[in-house]
C-alpha cells in the first residue's frame, strides 16, 4: 500500500542489504529468494545464489528456468536422473590415472610440473588502503565501461591475427593494469576456468560449480 517513492526506497534498501550478504555455506545457506509486493499489483524477486554451488553458466540456467516458470510452467523440462555426483564419477573416469600414459590427468600433471618452477610465487603487490584481514564488512561495487562495437570488433580481429582469444586479450590488459600499480613486475594471477565436459547429454542442463 506504499506510494511509489516509498516503494522505490524499500527496493533500494533491500538491494543494498542483500547484495553484500555473505551466505553461511557451512550451515547450508547457498540460495536466497525474497519477494517484494509493490503498488499496482507488481512484484519484484530478489534472488541470490553462492558461486560455490553454481558457476555463472549454471546461474543463467536457473534464471532461464525462472523466466519459463513465469511464462508457462508446462514448458519446464522434467528433472533429470543424471546429477552432479554422477558427473563427478564420470569426470574422474574420463581424467584417467596419473600413471596412465596419454590420459588427460597425466598430461595436465606433466604440463604443470614443467611450468610451476618458472612461475612467480605470489600475486601482484598492490598498494592497499587497509589490510584485507581488518575488513569485517566487505562492500563490492561495480565498474562498467562499454566499448563501441567497431572498437571491439577491431580488437577481436587483431587477436585472431595472432591466434589469440578475446578472453586472453582482456586478461592481458587486466594484468597490465595491475602491473602498473604492483611493486613486483612478475606476479601470478589465478582465474577460474569453466570445465563443463560433455560426458553425457544431460550435462548441459546441470546446475553446479564446474570451475
Amino acid at each position: 500500500d506504499a506510494g511509489p517513492d516509498k516503494a522505490e526506497q524499500h527496493l533500494a534498501d533491500v538491494r543494498a542489504r542483500l547484495s553484500h550478504r555473505v551466505f553461511d555455506v557451512a550451515a547450508g545457506e547457498v540460495v536466497d529468494v525474497q519477494l517484494s509486493l509493490l503498488p499496482g499489483s507488481r512484484t519484484r524477486i530478489h534472488f541470490g545464489i553462492d558461486l560455490l554451488v553454481a558457476d555463472v553458466a549454471s546461474i543463467e540456467l536457473v534464471l532461464a528456468d525462472l523466466v519459463t516458470a513465469y511464462r508457462d510452467p508446462a514448458d519446464l523440462a522434467p528433472a533429470s536422473g543424471y546429477g552432479f555426483p554422477r558427473y563427478l564419477d564420470d569426470y574422474r573416469d574420463w581424467c584417467g590415472a596419473p600413471a596412465e600414459a596419454g590420459s588427460p590427468l597425466a598430461a595436465a600433471r606433466a604440463y604443470w610440473r614443467e611450468r610451476i618452477p618458472a612461475l612467480p610465487a605470489s600475486g601482484p603487490a598492490l598498494p592497499l588502503a587497509a589490510r584485507p584481514e581488518d575488513i569485517t564488512a566487505p562492500v563490492f561495487s561495480r565498474r562498467a565501461f562499454t566499448l563501441p562495437t567497431a572498437a571491439w570488433e577491431h580488437i577481436v580481429g587483431r587477436a585472431r591475427e595472432f591466434g589469440l582469444t578475446p578472453a586472453v586479450v582482456l586478461a592481458t590488459a587486466y594484468a597490465e593494469v595491475l602491473g602498473a600499480w604492483s611493486e613486483e613486475d612478475r606476479f601470478l594471477l589465478n582465474v577460474p576456468l569453466f570445465d563443463r565436459q560433455p560426458l553425457a547429454p544431460e550435462v548441459g542442463g546441470l546446475v553446479a560449480d564446474f570451475t
